[in-house]
């Protein structure tokens, strides 16, 4: 993946992440979504730990997370990659 993008991607995704944290103390806004997203675009190591303490912690988080799961398998399986 060309650099740029990838940087771009990691900005984005620690912006969405830093939203959602900010996002989970007002009442309109809500957080998981801006952190499941956030944690889908980056391309860090510690996003595993992150996703790790956050399966832990909530259950609507690891909820998003099996589906992810299984529609990114489904999706590998239709387009025949592994």
């Amino acid at each position: 993946m060309n650099r740029l993008v990838l940087g771009l991607r990691n900005v984005a995704g620690v912006l969405l992440i830093v939203l959602g944290v900010i996002s989970g103390f007002l009442p309109i806004l809500q957080g998981w979504v801006f952190i499941v997203l956030g944690l889908g675009l980056i391309q860090h190591p510690f996003k595993h730990r992150l996703h790790g303490w956050l399966s832990r912690r909530s259950k609507a988080y690891r909820a998003v997370a099996i589906q992810y799961l299984r529609a990114t398998r489904t999706l590998r399986r239709k387009m025949h990659k592994p």
